[in-house]
């Protein structure tokens, strides 16, 4: 009898033990939902930590009313196995918070014991299974692996732990477990097909996941491939609601400053609410990881938001980024990456990423509108290479009714001692007079006597070149030129365009985006050439005025008949611009025909007679010159479609234009006589290369297809939005050998000890200050034994003139920054560069200075010094 009561008892308990385990899961998702997770890293983990002690002691609990009537041997044994797993629950508290939450293989035993009622068959059951499924995998028997797997999973109680231990120790021979196609891949792939098989199977039932096993699996996980991380997350349901006990991960992993993985877990497991910028996004941003942070923030709009925000307090002027770095603690960060250029340019790119508005970041916007104004001072002070009205035009639209910028252009225009213009643009903006300087309002109040050539004189002056014997001209009269702006007019031009055997010279402006992007920038003007007259389409009153179909019939039968030739200079560009801006084209990019790149045509030819297309002055007087040409190329620094031109037709292209509010109505006649330039000159170029190349029986692809777009090296734009002009350098390593610098360099080197002429000065007696742009051709002349002193990037201009009028030394700059910084110093103190590649800036620099470089100079100031012999011996020996 006394046996039979102790089976009933011991059923009863059982049965208890049962009922509870199914509110267990709710206990823990009350636990860990009341965890503060705007707490700190320590309190979190304590908390998370005692919901588990909590867990462990209601598991051991049992009924009082049944224990009564139990045996004291049987009840001594039920407190046996409680105060066993009390002391296993404490060991597992002891070790996260120790060592974090990095659990073993034997903790995940002990824990899914306790967790769901199953009987593991310990570590030499899945021992077993390992070592056969290694000895399959060594001999690549990916046949006999499924298999031994398959019936490992089926014979195990718990497969679950099972495939934990699989994962954990299955490492392959050369025990990278971050490769994709590993052992670990195959048992989680497996696996994954095993529980789909059994979820159809109604019969058979889940093992119980607990807390812990989700753990171990996201500690293991996060040390595997991407792939099978993956995996992981979506059998162990890492991802699922109510996954905030996997934070003790997280914050171990940022404790050890892993951003990068910890970036990686959080984004997997939809757990960015948890945390703040401060604890992931803003370490990555510092250690230029942008990209991660980027990937991060992606369906989180509030953090995006506050992201840009934050970032933009770091452009404000005096903000001190070095300190906030240092007080961050965040190690490897890149102090370079952290300038406020860079940070600009970086909220630019997440604010179209993230389609943010702007108004988030107003000091972002000022710096990049300023950019902008400094770019057009430079065209126009600098370069000259604007006619005043496009220049009016641009730079009321990038100030716009900002009162701070119309105020800092009035400053930036004083710089270049234009008193007149100060003063125009004081009045066109009502600028309050005491908010300007002293000499502006007393300008406003006297009338300037104009006895000279005022600047905008100068610029004017660019104007009439366009008419001027100097660059190329319309062979058309401007009669032939038609503006296109309705649906009668396209239709007049569809008629004469389509004819078959037409050969159409296509090109598209629009307008140049200067500061903050107010509007998208879309096509403005879409012209079509023929020999004898230019179609020129405006494309925004088109938009407006004519049905979207008729419009994309229109560019349909365009660029996708075989029955005319379309010709275009980087034609590429327009066409993806153009599709760009009018949504209604863009699935007619993959129906191109008979598209020729008329560059392309032309390198072609060159290769196999390179003087063939060059012009013959002495066949047309009409546009060319003797020698005036030569010197006008040189003058405009024309480039691209411009310098085509004048190799293949005498003279090149006035560019002038190019930079224009194209979207201003009604256009300017110099403009529309550029705009129909630009595109009738293609056909004659077209049709002079077929009469040439028939002349010298060369046979070469007239209508090759368009070449695929290459990646580029970056390198500085002629003309950047920051102002530096195209003098960029290389920043590569000096590899130079002595010789091979002594022969390149042209200036006068002398090859003896003998005098040196009086206008000479010798290299060690040469002192320079190198500006940041040109960091390439200060290592250059340091070689040639030039005491050179070269600015950082963190650095500003301006310290390069307090280094010159300290130390005496010529600052060597380019771009914008010479106008600022010559008027610091002495006349003839600093030299403005003009060279693009860092050699060519050497030979110039020493041939402007008349500097004289000996044999014995070259290299002498990259020696070490002779005090240290150890180290002269290494340096030679290396």
């Amino acid at each position: 009898m006394i046996a039979f009561t102790h089976v009933v008892v011991f059923l009863l308990s059982r049965a208890w033990s049962y009922l509870t385990s199914a509110r267990e899961d709710e206990h823990y998702r009350a636990d860990y939902s009341g965890i503060d997770t705007g707490s700190s890293k320590k309190d979190r983990q304590d908390e998370l930590t005692g919901s588990f002690d909590r867990h462990s002691k209601k598991q051991t609990e049992y009924p009082t009313s049944a224990s009564e009537s139990v045996s004291p041997k049987f009840l001594h044994h039920l407190d046996a196995q409680q105060e066993k797993t009390i002391k296993e629950s404490s060991l597992l508290h002891a070790k996260m918070r120790s060592t974090g939450p990095d659990l073993s293989t034997d903790t995940v035993y002990s824990t899914s014991n306790a967790s769901d009622g199953t009987h593991s068959e310990g570590k030499e059951f899945h021992q077993v299974y390992l070592e056969k499924l290694r000895t399959a995998w060594d001999e690549s028997d990916r046949t006999a692996v499924v298999s031994i797997l398959v019936e490992g999973l089926q014979d195990a109680e718990n497969p679950f732990a099972f495939v934990l231990f699989l994962v954990e120790n299955g490492e392959d021979k050369s025990g990278n477990r971050k490769r994709a196609d590993c052992l670990a891949q195959v048992v989680v792939k497996e696996f994954d097909a095993f529980l789909e098989k059994q979820a159809k199977d109604s019969q058979k039932s889940t093992p119980c996941l607990t807390p812990d096993m989700k753990l171990k699996a996201l500690g293991i996980g996060n040390r595997l491939h991407p792939s099978i991380f993956d995996n992981m997350i979506k059998i162990y349901k890492l991802d699922v609601e109510g996954n905030d006990f996997l934070l003790p991960f997280v914050n171990e992993l940022l404790r050890r400053h892993h951003y990068k993985e910890a970036a990686n877990c959080v984004a997997k497991l939809n757990l960015q609410h948890c945390f703040s910028l401060k604890e992931i996004v803003l370490p990555l941003i510092y250690q230029d990881k942008a990209n991660l942070a980027e990937s991060y923030l992606q369906g989180c709009p509030e953090l995006q938001v506050s992201l840009i925000k934050t970032l933009d307090t770091y452009c404000e002027k005096g903000f001190e980024m070095e300190k906030l770095l240092e007080d961050s603690g965040v190690p490897a960060t890149r102090k370079e990456k952290m300038r406020a250029r860079f940070i600009s340019k970086l909220v630019g790119r997440l604010i179209k990423v993230f389609k943010i508005d702007s108004s988030h970041c107003p000091n972002v916007m000022r710096m990049k509108s300023m950019a902008g104004i400094r770019f057009l001072l430079y065209k126009k002070y600098v370069e000259k290479t604007m006619v005043s009205e496009s220049w009016d035009e641009l730079m009321e639209n990038a100030v716009g009714d900002n009162e701070w910028l119309q105020e800092q252009l009035v400053e930036a225009v004083l710089t270049y001692n234009d008193i007149e213009a100060a003063v125009k643009w004081a009045r066109h903006f009502n600028i309050p007079t005491e908010r300007l300087q002293s000499r502006v309002v007393e300008a406003m109040e006297t009338p300037i006597e104009k006895g000279g050539e005022s600047q905008d004189d100068v610029t004017d002056s660019c104007s009439e070149e366009i008419q001027s014997d100097q660059f190329y001209k319309l062979s058309i009269p401007f009669e032939n030129i038609e503006i296109i702006d309705s649906a009668e007019s396209l239709q007049k031009c569809a008629e004469i365009l389509f004819k078959p055997g037409t050969i159409i010279g296509i090109d598209s402006e629009w307008r140049p985006s200067f500061g903050p992007i107010k509007c998208p920038v879309k096509v403005s003007l879409l012209q079509l050439a023929t020999i004898d007259s230019v179609f020129i389409l405006d494309m925004m009153t088109l938009s407006e005025s004519v049905d979207d179909s008729v419009m994309t019939d229109f560019a349909l039968h365009l660029f996708t008949t075989p029955d005319v030739l379309k010709l275009g200079y980087g034609i590429d560009g327009d066409i993806k611009m153009l599709f760009k801006s009018y949504s209604g084209l863009k699935d007619l990019g993959s129906q191109l025909k008979r598209v020729v790149d008329v560059g392309t045509v032309v390198k072609d030819i060159q290769k196999v007679a390179p003087d063939l297309l060059q012009h013959d002055r002495e066949t047309d007087g009409k546009n060319s010159t003797e020698d005036g040409d030569e010197k006008t190329a040189k003058k405009t620094k024309s480039k691209g479609l411009g310098e085509l031109v004048r190799v293949c037709l005498g003279k090149p292209l006035n560019k002038n234009e190019r930079l224009s509010d194209w979207e201003r109505r009604p256009l300017r006649q110099s403009q529309i006589i550029y705009a129909a330039l630009d595109a009738h000159c293609l056909v004659e170029i077209y049709e002079l290369i077929k009469v040439k190349t028939a002349g010298a029986g060369i046979e070469v692809d007239l209508e090759p297809p368009l070449p695929k777009k290459e990646r580029k090296a970056k390198k500085s734009k002629e003309g950047g939005n920051d102002g530096s002009g195209s003098h960029g350098n290389s920043d590569g390593g000096d590899t130079t050998s002595s010789a091979e610098l002594t022969k390149e360099i042209e200036a006068p080197v002398s090859t003896s000890d003998g005098e040196v002429g009086s206008t000479s000065i010798p290299a060690s007696e040469f002192s320079v200050v190198c500006d940041t742009m040109l960091q390439g051709l200060g290592r250059q002349l340091r070689c040639c034994g030039v005491d050179v002193r070269i600015l950082d990037n963190t650095e500003d201009h301006d310290e390069a003139a307090k280094i010159a009028l300290k130390e005496k030394r010529v600052i060597l700059t380019a771009g914008t920054p010479y106008q600022i910084l010559k008027s610091q110093v002495a006349n003839g103190m600093c030299y403005n560069v003009k060279g693009c590649t860092a050699k060519d800036q050497v030979q110039e620099v020493l041939q402007k200075f008349k500097v004289e470089v000996k044999p014995t100079d070259i290299f002498s100031r990259c020696q070490v010094p002779v005090a240290s012999p150890p180290l002269l011996e290494f340096d030679t020996h290396n």
